[in-house]
């Protein structure tokens, strides 16, 4: 328009004249004409898309077939790390089949909406970089794999939540019990409640999913899917398409205006919420009694350290290093305190008479 040698006054017009009764003047039946053939062409468009350039625009940018206009960042972001994130989890959790079945725009938008510090947790649960007991076997930090609850002798991010320790069994019936209050309270189809309740029950008594035939439409094939891909994966981060779609035509049925793909985006963070419940559960069976499983490895390490004696040890460790064994009653901070001193003595100690043998080796040639 600036660019037109024509002069251009603006002027405005209410739309939808035609709506009323009366006569329309010149105006109002022009913009109802246009408003027509608009209407047509928009028809058009969507039988046959088609993404047309704009006049003198910059770069366009294409993603296959798909012109991007908007969240270029994001756009790009997806299309190059997408792919290989995707072959990531069907080698990790997810079979090829069912890479393609997982609403991944609805995980996304469940991402967006949570805490930084949910975001990763759920990272590292869902990955299994969690500090559970076989990550920390792994990493050598401890000598034992085992859950410090039920004792079970590999403890892993699944076993995290089908953890069959009484105490863990009554924090997951009362944060499913939560979860049901949530999805009724937010008009959640009852199908669709019965169906997500006796899914993750199954799967964490580790017997086969005992569904009623749902009659709710679209509600049986999406319930197929994620059978197919898990019910664990509806727990961490995997729920199947159709979810949103099935909620929303309910939404749209009981006359409410609210969307699926809100309501599944919560729904995600509420099952993040359960998992959550029984991470923290464990850490505090970990981490807060005397005979916890973190107090008892501590102590071990603490008298490995006494029993190793401070011969070669700097003189201000040897100055800690005299508490003795009355380190072994004393607050658990100032236990790995001192522990992780004398280790660190020790570790100087050891490169430096690795040093000073090399010098010693060297003048002696």
């Amino acid at each position: 328009m600036a660019e037109c040698p024509i002069t251009w006054q603006h002027r405005h017009v209410k739309g939808h004249q035609d709506n009323s009764y009366g006569p329309l003047d010149r105006w109002a039946t022009l913009n109802v004409i246009c408003d027509f053939w608009a209407k047509e062409r928009w028809e058009e468009m969507l039988d046959d898309p088609v993404q047309w350039r704009i006049n003198k625009e910059p770069w366009p940018l294409w993603i296959g077939d798909r012109k991007i206009c908007l969240n270029l960042r994001e756009a790009v972001t997806n299309q190059v790390l997408g792919l290989p994130c995707k072959a990531y989890w069907s080698k990790k959790r997810l079979r090829a089949d069912t890479v393609s079945q997982v609403d991944w725009d609805g995980l996304q938008k469940a991402k967006k909406a949570a805490s930084r510090n949910r975001q990763h947790w759920v990272a590292k649960h869902t990955s299994g970089f969690c500090a559970t007991g076989k990550t920390m076997l792994q990493r050598k930090e401890w000598e034992t794999a085992a859950c410090p609850r039920c004792k079970e002798p590999i403890e892993d991010a699944e076993h995290i939540i089908r953890c069959p320790q009484p105490e863990a069994t009554i924090v997951w019936i009362k944060a499913l019990t939560l979860l049901e209050q949530w999805m009724v309270k937010q008009k959640t189809a009852r199908q669709i409640i019965t169906a997500i309740l006796t899914g993750l029950q199954a799967w964490r008594s580790g017997t086969p999913a005992l569904h009623s035939e749902y009659t709710l439409p679209g509600l049986q094939a999406t319930v197929d899917r994620q059978d197919a891909i898990g019910w664990r994966g509806l727990l961490d981060s995997f729920p199947a398409l159709g979810w949103a779609e099935v909620q929303h035509r309910h939404f749209l049925w009981s006359g409410s205006r609210r969307s699926g793909q809100r309501w599944l985006s919560a729904i995600i963070r509420k099952l993040w919420d359960v998992c959550w419940d029984l991470w923290d559960h464990r850490n505090n069976v970990l981490h807060k009694s005397d005979s916890s499983l973190a107090s008892v490895l501590l102590h071990q390490h603490i008298r490995r350290e006494l029993q190793l004696g401070s011969a070669r040890l700097s003189n201000d460790a040897k100055i800690v290093f005299r508490q003795g064994r009355t380190i072994l009653t004393a607050n658990p901070d100032m236990g790995r305190a001192w522990l992780k001193r004398i280790r660190a003595a020790r570790n100087f100690s050891t490169r430096s008479r690795q040093g000073n043998a090399g010098g010693r080796k060297l003048m002696h040639r």
